[in-house]
């Protein structure tokens, strides 16, 4: 495989029938995470963050978002953050402009955050530790039978399914949602554009992931993650 698709398992999500998304909820493991006060990511980094704007948020995912940047803030002082935030355009158009600032800027990385997603405060944290070209989050697909938005080859055609149970600490995949995702700016500049496309039969985000397979010729820099991670995510 030529592009890294890593999934973090979280601790506990569903699907909350009053949003207009897929919501992730988290009991212990996320209380519990208030509780660290150590400073993290020491390397001095530059990141995106581009979110996108639906005409309205829904309180649980705004009010998490409040927190999220409260501990980046707090817990990242060696990590430069810039907002990427339009108002309401396509998810591909808002996606590709995320992606163009970060190439433009010269940033490390690109993280998707959602409007309709709760991530863990140390989420960033989380994501930086799997070190693979595409790292992302298990959030569930808001409609029936609500699978996680990770994908697979289930066949010898090659045919992309959603799987209905993500396993366990980070998983190789062949693609991924981009609800909460981080993505190397040393991957997006090997990527002609558009970088992101909504077509028929596939959204933008897994578009990116299969282009991202077929621009990447290079075996040598693969990197396979097998590693642990922390299952409480």
């Amino acid at each position: 495989m030529s592009v890294l698709g890593c999934i973090v398992p979280l601790s506990e999500c569903c699907k909350n029938s009053a949003s207009n998304g897929a919501w992730v909820l988290f009991q212990a493991p996320f209380l519990l995470s208030f509780q660290k006060d150590s400073i993290m990511a020491e390397k001095k980094l530059k990141i995106v963050i581009g979110i996108n704007s639906l005409t309205e948020s829904q309180w649980p995912a705004y009010n998490s978002h409040l927190q999220l940047f409260y501990r980046l803030g707090r817990n990242y002082p060696n990590v430069e953050l810039c907002l990427y935030n339009p108002s309401r355009v396509s998810i591909d158009r808002m996606r590709n402009g995320a992606a163009g600032t970060t190439i433009a800027g010269e940033f490390d990385y690109l993280w998707f955050v959602d409007d309709d997603v709760i991530p863990p405060v140390d989420a960033l944290q989380l994501l930086l530790d799997c070190d693979a070209d595409i790292s992302a989050g298990d959030v569930i697909i808001r409609g029936w039978p609500f699978d996680h938005m990770v994908f697979k080859y289930f066949n010898k055609k090659k045919d992309l399914k959603a799987v209905a149970k993500a396993g366990k600490g980070i998983e190789d995949v062949a693609a991924v949602g981009f609800s909460m995702c981080l993505i190397k700016r040393t991957l997006l500049e090997k990527l002609p554009e558009p970088y992101f496309l909504t077509c028929p039969n596939s959204t933008e985000d897994i578009y990116f992931c299969l282009k991202s397979r077929d621009y990447i010729k290079d075996r040598s820099e693969e990197r396979r993650v097998g590693k642990e991670c922390r299952s409480r995510w």
